[in-house]
């Protein structure tokens, strides 16, 4: 569930102010809804930025019962425990019931756009169960590319990455693994295991 957010710019500096003002105003009504849709007993994906920082407090306002929730952020899970709301790791809920994120901007025909960097990993880790192939190839070529690229029963990851249509994309994920083997040998740290590393690619499922 995305709730967008206009962005102040271009106004004369008293006008801007104005802006800024009605869009935290925005922020905090559209938090405040997205919060109403959380009910007991669900399974909650929680966000990451200035829309979910409103969003914690209200969720822990209302005091639902048994929710069990995953965050996309440090940060997230930091404000979420003090709030007392209370945060797994990823690999704990099979599913989720309702994943909410605000979106850092909405293009002319309506797409939602995120910001990019290791909160957006997170959320890809969350959305393909902790997958790392699946989540670095999607990091690259966007998430619509991998579902098309999911294989029909449960694949070799090394045939997976190797059968990945897009150039880019296979170099960036054969990179990516490789660099973090070569990165932990540099800190003098223990190299993770190529099974940890390279899990078994699982087929579609339905979305979340």
């Amino acid at each position: 569930m995305w709730f967008p957010v206009g962005v102040a710019g271009g106004f004369p500096v008293e006008d801007r102010v104005f802006a800024v003002s009605d869009a935290e105003t925005e922020k905090r009504v559209a938090a405040q809804a997205a919060a109403e849709l959380v009910e007991e007993g669900m399974t909650v994906g929680l966000g990451t930025g200035s829309t979910v920082a409103h969003l914690l407090p209200a969720i822990a306002r209302r005091g639902v019962g048994g929710i069990r929730c995953v965050a996309t952020s440090v940060a997230t899970e930091a404000q979420a425990r003090e709030l007392g709301i209370p945060v797994e790791r990823f690999n704990s809920l099979p599913r989720l019931d309702l994943a909410i994120d605000g979106t850092d901007e909405v293009t002319p025909d309506g797409w939602l756009i995120k910001g990019g960097g290791a909160a957006h990993l997170r959320e890809l880790l969350d959305r393909y169960g902790e997958q790392l192939t699946l989540s670095l190839a999607a990091y690259n070529a966007g998430p619509t590319a991998v579902a098309h690229w999911l294989p029909p029963t449960p694949m070799d990851p090394d045939i997976w990455i190797e059968n990945i249509p897009y150039n880019e994309t296979r170099g960036y994920v054969q990179h990516i693994l490789e660099h973090i083997v070569a990165f932990a040998s540099v800190r003098d740290a223990e190299a993770p295991r190529l099974e940890v590393l390279l899990t078994e690619v699982e087929p579609a499922t339905p979305p979340l």
